[in-house]
């Protein structure tokens, strides 16, 4: 190779070289961070209100209300009803409908079974419903009615599961969870469940930022490490050709 050609050569693998390796972990972690919000861009939009209680806490929302508010803010979990008015309200409901002798009432041990499952007779305690679930005391098991394939009464009754989910529905029966609670800059807010007609999901856009920031990071420590050692080889051949020097002076 010419002499030229080889000093032009020498001079871009010097140049190109600490670029690659200042930036190649900054890149790396900028596209995953990209896969991460595009993954998590094909979550986002509407969200059904059975899947709220599943939601991590500092999830941002935007709930939109039957008098047409839109209120921000980041899920900081739910509120329940307290047992004993829960109880009393889902039970003048009931009345009120003319069907308390249909439904089991909160605190009933009730048998189940679902599609998963359908063999299997499954028992707890009947706490009450939520949007598209109802509430059993079985380890904090919610059981959506979708997923259910039977349900009795404590006395063996089937219970009517389509007409039952229908009531819930519409409504017309109360919620266990009785708020969202959302953290706004100012304030942690409650909306009412009854009050919600609609929940958005924010798409996450942070995963381009860390993922840039942690690459990054290991950059800087990859060069700060180079420089290092660049400074300790030059010290050590200071060190030699010194030594070198007075020995040829003492000859």
């Amino acid at each position: 190779m010419k002499p030229y050609r080889r000093h032009i050569l020498n001079t871009a693998i010097c140049f190109l070289l600490p670029q690659g390796l200042f930036f190649g972990c900054s890149l790396i972690g900028l596209g995953i961070g990209t896969i991460s919000d595009n993954a998590s861009n094909r979550n986002a939009g509407d969200i059904s209100l059975m899947s709220i209680r599943k939601l991590e806490p500092g999830t941002t929302l935007t709930v939109i209300t039957r008098d047409s508010r839109r209120l921000e803010g980041d899920y900081a979990g739910s509120r329940e009803t307290p047992q004993e008015p829960y109880q009393a309200q889902y039970e003048q409901a009931l009345v009120k409908l003319g069907m308390k002798d249909h439904f089991p009432l909160p605190g009933d041990t009730i048998t189940f079974g679902t599609y998963f499952k359908p063999e299997t007779k499954l028992r707890g305690i009947f706490m009450g419903v939520d949007p598209g679930v109802a509430v059993v005391s079985r380890a904090g098991q919610r059981v959506a009615f979708l997923e259910l394939a039977w349900m009795h009464s404590p006395t063996g009754a089937d219970i009517d599961l389509e007409a039952f989910q229908t009531l819930v529905s519409d409504r017309q029966l109360p919620s266990v969870t009785q708020g969202i609670l959302l953290c706004t800059d100012s304030d942690t807010t409650e909306i009412l469940l009854s009050d919600v007609i609609r929940v958005e999901k924010e798409a996450s856009h942070n995963g381009k930022l860390i993922g840039f920031g942690i690459g990054a990071v290991i950059d800087i420590a990859v060069i700060v490490g180079m420089s290092q050692a660049h400074h300790e080889s030059e010290e050590s051949c200071n060190r030699t050709s010194t030594n070198q020097g007075c020995n040829a002076r003492s000859r």
